[in-house]
């Protein structure tokens, strides 16, 4: 089922106000050079992840999109740029929660209860966001609520391996000045780098894993196509 073109339109709004919220929201909580680090990590980890998916096949965001109507406002490559900044909402707010409910943790909890919280969230939106046509899954796996199993799995290590780099590599280094409201100066681009660096190596691991369980969940697919592909699956496997 895809609704009118409108509420494609109203929910992209939507989470431009959401992002703005949860941006001061972290800002009050973490401070706001923490959560630039956060912005640009989870802005970068999701333009490298979301596209890889989206151009091998697995799924789009094209429902909406006729020859006259382009579907979403403002794209990043193939994913709409509400989406990247719809995952830094969903995370932000879980590692908010986290940093409420297990201060003083370690990262390795923290980063658990991060990645149960956004899957929990998930739970409740992807199968909505799938009734009416916000984005479709194009690719042969077990489906649960016309959500597959490779996106739960895949959000629950997305969200579990981000969160833990950025508490183990990056929370050490800032020091609990900078996890408060207004935190001494620290060195920013130094710290950026640190991120970005981190992201070399853990980028090309997450999209292995991410497409590895991809491809073993097809065989016991529940669900036959012919799926409507917008980009080829690899190898032409499942288009």
């Amino acid at each position: 089922m895809v609704l009118s073109p409108i509420f494609a339109l109203g929910i992209e709004i939507a989470f431009y106000l959401l992002f703005a919220i949860s941006l001061y929201a972290s800002s009050k909580r973490f401070g706001m050079q923490t959560t630039q680090l956060l912005l640009v990590g989870a802005t970068i980890w999701t333009i490298i992840i979301e596209n890889f998916i989206v151009l091998n096949g697995g799924y789009d965001y094209y429902a909406y999109s006729t020859g006259s109507f382009p579907g979403y406002m403002v794209w990043v490559g193939v994913v709409p740029l509400w989406i990247i900044l719809g995952w830094f909402v969903m995370t932000t707010c879980s590692y908010i929660l986290t940093d409420t409910l297990l201060p003083g943790r370690s990262p390795l909890t923290r980063s658990l209860m991060t990645a149960l919280i956004s899957l929990n969230i998930d739970l409740l939106l992807d199968p909505v966001a799938v009734a009416t046509g916000l984005w479709r899954w194009t690719h042969p796996s077990v489906y649960i609520i016309g959500v597959p199993l490779t996106n739960l799995i895949g959000w629950f290590l997305i969200v579990f391996v981000f969160i833990l780099g950025f508490e183990t590599r990056i929370v050490p280094q800032i020091g609990k000045a900078g996890m408060n409201p207004n935190p001494h100066g620290y060195d920013w681009w130094k710290m950026l780098a640190r991120f970005l660096r981190l992201f070399l190596i853990l980028v090309p691991a997450v999209v292995i894993a991410t497409f590895v369980v991809l491809v073993v969940l097809i065989p016991y697919s529940n669900l036959s196509g012919p799926f409507r592909n917008v980009f080829p699956a690899p190898y032409s496997w499942w288009s």
